[in-house]
């Protein structure tokens, strides 16, 4: 049976997340501070208040230029909701459970069930990075060759999705918790693990009858 506690990424330890469950503090937390935005794969996103506040604070001091300021809000947040995404689907794959995105001012939180094996774990931390690359990488190209259009709003845009996601995602590899680093690095080692063990195990197919230590 696998465990069914939830892993948050992206932002908070799951030592942190088990204190919050034990003082009283379930997993879905105090649902009147999120809204609903939106369902992906059937999984709720939800975002806290706060995001909603600071965009309308933003948007009241900016009345000269609202469009680019717009554009850079939900391309902020499209960044952060893509790294979940990417963290949801690779656990879905894996045939774990994933029960809300929540997405805070500054990082986003996925909850699921955790899988069976480091591996696992290890792929599903690289999953956000690599959704993150796969859209900032092209744009970063795009830009270096082509270089930006005469389109302000768009440029804010390009420059969100390009250069800040991928500065993101490499900050996020750094080997510390509560960043994906601290797990997605370990699946080197057991890649490495799984072909030592079907290297040994080809060897003693070829060789059903030999002795071993005796």
């Amino acid at each position: 049976m696998k465990h069914d506690f939830s892993r948050i990424s992206a932002g908070v330890s799951e030592n942190w997340f088990r204190h919050k469950r034990n003082t009283g503090q379930t997993s879905e937390g105090p649902m009147n501070t999120f809204v609903e935005v939106l369902e992906i794969r059937h999984v709720k996103v939800y975002a806290h208040w706060s995001v909603l506040a600071i965009g309308g604070l933003f948007l009241v001091g900016a009345l000269e230029r609202p469009w680019e300021l717009l554009v850079a809000l939900f391309s902020y947040y499209g960044v952060i909701l893509l790294h979940e995404c990417g963290h949801m689907v690779a656990a879905q794959r894996k045939g774990c459970r994933v029960n809300w995105i929540r997405l805070y001012p500054i990082l986003g939180l996925v909850s699921f069930e955790q899988p069976y094996s480091q591996y696992d774990r290890a792929v599903i931390a690289w999953a956000g990075i690599v959704a993150q690359s796969l859209v900032a990488i092209p744009i970063v190209l795009w830009l270096s060759i082509f270089g930006y259009s005469r389109f302000d709003a768009l440029n804010v845009g390009l420059g969100i999705w390009g250069y800040m996601s991928l500065m993101l995602a490499i900050l996020n590899l750094i080997p510390v918790p509560p960043l994906d680093g601290a797990i997605a690095w370990k699946l080197f080692p057991e890649l490495l693990r799984r072909f030592r063990y079907r290297s040994k195990k080809r060897t003693d197919d070829k060789n059903p009858y030999r002795f071993r230590g005796y």
